[in-house]
């Protein structure tokens, strides 16, 4: 899970730089709606299916959707929001993605860990 997790808040970290970078769909108020539901969806998705089958643990779509709405909520739009807009913080934004995420889905590892050994 912990895996899955930061792989989760990498891919958000990365995307919402990325898309920021490249054109502002937070300008408009629909858009950044939008934004901010789509990116962590496609992303909990995207993580689950290259984990199936790959991982011993394969972990629910609903856990990975609210570890990539945490991560996006607190350790990435800040700097997104807050940043330069230079290509060089996208890294960055990646690397808080990797914390967010893992530090998110820690509880819900230990949640699925004691489900397993019940």
């Amino acid at each position: 899970m912990l895996f899955c997790g930061a792989s989760t808040g990498a891919l958000v970290g990365l995307s919402l730089a990325i898309l920021t970078r490249m054109s502002n769909p937070m300008y408009s108020g629909w858009s950044a709606l939008l934004t901010c539901f789509v990116v962590p969806a496609t992303s909990a998705l995207l993580i689950r299916q290259a984990a199936r089958g790959r991982l011993y643990f394969t972990p629910p779509t609903w856990s990975l959707r609210l570890v990539a709405g945490l991560t996006l909520a607190i350790p990435v739009m800040g700097p997104v929001f807050g940043g330069t807009d230079r290509w060089h913080e996208v890294p960055l934004i990646t690397l808080l993605g990797i914390a967010g995420g893992c530090v998110w889905s820690l509880p819900l590892a230990g949640l699925f860990f004691r489900r397993q050994h019940h």
